[in-house]
């Protein structure tokens, strides 16, 4: 706009027009479409609300418009793509629709009161309203989506292995319980091991301790601690059995694949603060003792590589269970757990084709324009 000269330039979908304003004159945005009003009174101004006010809210419009927080340059070819698939790539897809489905939901219901509490926040202050609503939808769908995808990991392990071999309560030794496996949220161990028992944590602090990696480079020494070795906590276990006690604790992924239990402690990336880690093995090692059955894996699993696939993963982990023997990074991970027909690759494209069906990118414009409101 001209301010010196009273003349504006405006440029609508269908038409363009070129206008001198007189002083009384206003813009008016309706279905997105600038409009000159002449002589605007007094009751329309308060209806309208101010000039600046409307440029304002169609220039935050066009910009929320313009947000692609997904990339959308293949979806007609992910469309094409849903169309072929067979049952099993079927199957998949539909968990991970259902499941982040669900998390979406739960963003949706939080959002605004989540955005409220960023505006509240002096060291945001100086960001554009849009960037800070976009920052919020980000942080809640990385804090919330890890166990969005461990339910999907979960889900599609019973794929593969079937039911039985994925269940709720894991209890390989058969030991009495009046547990009801429906009332289980996720999977849990039984145990008859008191593995609260201060002597008996100190047993296997010292274990991971006494095997850590040593040296840098060509004179590094890995981890002791490796699917052999771990077998010497099956005894320290049976030392700290109670009779006619039944002990439960979470476990992150258990299955039994025809040969062996598996039992994972699951991260999204793995990037462990070093003084984590150390809490975090033990803490499988205590499953493991729990659970006190020979034919047992355990493994330090991440939902995707932090390094990139392809890449050697770097983690603190490594320095207290021996790599990559232990460890199930990304692809790894869902090469087996996933049923034998999809690959790695196949399934990120059903994740590609599930948030296309879920129309993930118009949901989160719709959560800016509620927030920035």
């Amino acid at each position: 706009m001209d301010k010196k000269n009273n003349k504006i330039h405006i440029v609508n979908e269908e038409d363009e027009e070129v206008r001198f304003l007189d002083e009384h004159d206003k813009l008016v945005v309706n279905n997105d479409k600038i409009t000159v009003v002449d002589k605007f009174s007094k009751t329309n101004l308060e209806e309208h609300g101010d000039v600046d006010q409307k440029i304002n809210d169609i220039e935050d419009k066009e910009e929320i418009d313009d947000i692609q927080l997904i990339d959308e340059s293949d979806s007609s070819d992910l469309i094409d793509a849903a169309k072929n698939l067979n049952k099993s790539e079927n199957d998949v897809k539909n968990i991970i629709f259902e499941e982040f489905s669900r998390l979406i939901e739960t963003i949706e219901k939080d959002f605004i009161k989540n955005y409220k509490r960023k505006r509240y926040n002096f060291l945001l202050s100086q960001f554009d309203e849009l960037v800070t609503a976009t920052m919020v939808f980000v942080s809640s769908f990385e804090s919330k989506s890890g166990n969005a995808i461990e339910r999907v990991a979960e889900r599609v392990a019973r794929l593969k292995f079937g039911e039985e071999n994925v269940p709720s309560i894991i209890n390989p030794r058969g030991i009495k319980h009046n547990i009801d496996p429906y009332s289980v949220e996720g999977q849990i161990i039984v145990t008859d091991i008191n593995l609260d028992d201060g002597k008996l944590k100190g047993e296997i602090s010292t274990f991971r301790a006494s095997n850590v990696a040593k040296g840098k480079g060509k004179n590094r020494v890995k981890s002791g601690v490796n699917q052999e070795s771990i077998k010497t906590l099956l005894q320290v276990g049976q030392d700290f059995k109670q009779i006619n006690e039944v002990y439960t604790k979470p476990v992150d992924l258990a299955f039994f694949d025809g040969e062996n239990w598996n039992l994972l402690e699951l991260k999204a990336g793995g990037q462990l603060d070093s003084s984590n880690a150390p809490s975090n093995v033990e803490k499988l090692l205590s499953i493991y003792t729990g659970v006190n059955y020979e034919n047992t894996k355990i493994y330090f699993a991440t939902l995707y590589n932090k390094d990139g696939e392809g890449n050697t993963w770097s983690g603190s982990p490594k320095k207290h269970m021996a790599y990559p023997e232990m460890f199930l990074i990304g692809k790894n991970l869902w090469d087996k757990i996933l049923p034998n027909d999809i690959s790695f690759e196949k399934f990120t494209e059903l994740y590609q084709i599930a948030m296309e069906e879920i129309d993930l990118n118009e949901r989160i414009k719709e959560m800016i324009r509620k927030g920035i409101e």
